[in-house]
């Protein structure tokens, strides 16, 4: 993904990221739009957010709450960090991990219970 902006000062083109398809990688270039390639700048907070912690769920042991704000957060991050890709899936993995395990775990403990009262 590649945002144009008109008349894009130089200095915010020198570095870039990605590039507008049809241009040859050089930022002085002016596609037929007359816009020049600018960096997409993105922040990686998200992701890593989400992947600490599905860390810190998995080796704490941590409830429904930490596993489910950092599935969330895994799953902004997937839409609005391209630079945070991997992060984002590993957290979506770690903490879906995390909540399935203490999903299962909740619904044995109320099985448990439920035909511990009937077999009474």
């Amino acid at each position: 993904m590649v945002y144009c902006l008109p008349s894009a000062p130089h200095h915010i083109v020198g570095i870039m990221t990605t590039y507008h398809e049809g241009l040859d990688h050089n930022p002085h270039d002016i596609d037929d739009a007359g816009h020049r390639p600018v960096a997409v700048r993105g922040g990686t907070g998200l992701g890593t957010a989400s992947l600490v912690l599905g860390i810190c769920s998995i080796a704490a042991g941590w409830l429904v709450v930490a596993p489910l704000i950092g599935l969330v957060l895994g799953m902004k991050s997937r839409h609005r960090e391209p630079l945070a890709r991997g992060r984002s899936l590993w957290g979506i993995i770690l903490n879906g991990a995390c909540l399935t395990v203490w999903i299962v775990l909740g619904l044995i403990m109320l099985a448990a219970i439920i035909f511990g009262a009937i077999n009474k």
